[in-house]
């Protein structure tokens, strides 16, 4: 039972900390794949148009994240902790079975 709750505790500041990336990555690829074209995509770039399309992408960011503000970096949130909570309350559940399993 205290694997259960440590790793509860475990699983919602992982959520917390990952909600707002993962709000902004997918409102920008709503409109188009930017993060692809800011990596260079298909097509090779030199470093000079590579740095110029990544700052174009954080400048997009910075702009939806002011635009969608606190609270809208966290729409979605309550799906987002089912779905890391089952991933880390598994994977710490596997991880304490076989630590007991080997005497650890």
């Amino acid at each position: 039972m205290a694997s259960i709750a440590g790793a509860l505790a475990a699983a919602v500041p992982a959520s917390l900390a990952s909600q707002p990336g993962d709000t902004l990555l997918t409102k920008l690829n709503e409109s188009g794949p930017l993060i692809e074209a800011a990596a260079g995509g298909a097509t090779a770039f030199n470093d000079g148009e590579k740095r110029s399309r990544i700052s174009t992408c954080m400048a997009e960011m910075v702009e939806l994240a002011v635009k969608l503000g606190p609270a809208g970096l966290f729409v979605g949130w309550n799906e987002r902790l089912w779905h890391v909570g089952t991933i880390v309350v598994v994977q710490l559940l596997i991880n304490d079975a076989v630590k007991h399993a080997f005497g650890l």
